[in-house]
């Protein structure tokens, strides 16, 4: 993700060509204002891979502010 001010500075601190920002170091990251809410569809299974025991996992991507008790009836 970028951020709007800056089209080269991505969201994680660092810019498109993976340097560490100044910028990004002295700001406090918050979840209003370093993420941005945009509709989507992911979902799907995760195959956890390396242990004695492969293991997948259903996953649903949510909002921060989304109650867990409203998606238990999926």
């Amino acid at each position: 993700m970028r951020s709007d001010d800056d089209p080269d500075q991505e969201m994680t601190g660092a810019d498109s060509e993976g340097r560490r920002t100044s910028r990004s170091l002295s700001a406090k990251w918050t979840i209003r204002k370093h993420t941005v809410v945009l509709p989507t569809d992911s979902y799907g299974t995760i195959e956890f891979q390396g242990g004695p025991h492969p293991y997948k996992a259903q996953y649903l991507r949510l909002n921060v502010e989304t109650d867990p008790a409203d998606i238990m009836y999926l």
